[in-house]
């Protein structure tokens, strides 16, 4: 059993290895892609506004010298790469998340078969195609990747009852994502939820595997930390396999 768990966590330290590696390159080429089209933009037309607001030293000044003479902004070819790492980068580069605005839970009525959870984001509804969502029988895992720059997330763990995964759906609104999750029936009805998340389930939480607790615990600190936060993770990974490996040697 423990040499299972070893494999497990050295299998996933792997991944997180290459996934960190494939972000960082990823990360460099779109840096390359931005200056190299800044450059291009400098040399056939003259600066934005936002892009003059980010350059020091450029003064009202240079509008009209541009205007006077069109092959001006050549000139100034030099500093938009230069200030171009302190402007918003595009798309898919962060990697950590923000919660959503706020979260509403419906109390359902009696022998209800479903649960409806609302989870609050201006604008939402025109970013459908950028909304995940995980159900499992005791948590439930909503993302929205990518609304400008920004991406959101709410895990909701430890739910009052077992839900049906299968069976459970969400719907995205304009301003906000409607869960609807399907309890599992009891001997005659179903139950009523007095609330959405219940500690008495932390207690059976404890019966289960330690180490698959530690290992999803682990894996959400990964997907919603920086750098050097998955180094971190990746280090205390080594150290632990190395200290049972020294165990089993005695």
């Amino acid at each position: 059993m423990l040499q299972t768990h070893l494999k497990s966590m050295e299998e996933l330290a792997s991944a997180w290895n290459q996934q960190a590696a494939s972000m960082k390159t990823a990360h460099e080429q779109e840096i390359k892609h931005l200056k190299d089209q800044q450059q291009a933009q400098a040399k056939s037309q003259p600066l934005t506004p936002a892009v003059s607001q980010q350059t020091n030293g450029l003064s009202t000044t240079t509008d009209s010298n541009s205007a006077e003479h069109p092959a001006a902004p050549a000139k100034a070819s030099g500093p938009p790469p230069q200030k171009l790492p302190n402007a918003p980068t595009s798309s898919g580069v962060t990697t950590a998340y923000k919660d959503f605005e706020s979260l509403m839970f419906l109390t359902d009525e009696y022998n209800s078969p479903t649960v409806t959870v609302y989870l609050e984001l201006k604008n939402v509804g025109e970013f459908k195609d950028k909304v995940q969502c995980e159900f499992f029988v005791d948590r439930v895992d909503v993302k929205v990747l990518d609304i400008n720059g920004v991406n959101y997330r709410r895990h909701i763990t430890n739910l009052y009852k077992d839900i049906v995964p299968d069976e459970s759906s969400f719907k995205v609104k304009k301003n906000r994502i409607e869960l609807t999750l399907k309890k599992v029936k009891g001997e005659y009805s179903y139950e009523t939820w007095n609330e959405l998340c219940s500690k008495k389930r932390r207690d059976r939480e404890k019966q289960r595997d330690p180490m698959n607790s530690i290992m999803e615990l682990m894996q959400d600190m990964y997907e919603e930390g920086d750098d050097n936060t998955r180094k971190m993770i990746g280090e205390a990974m080594m150290k632990s396999r190395q200290g049972k490996n020294n165990g089993m040697d005695m």
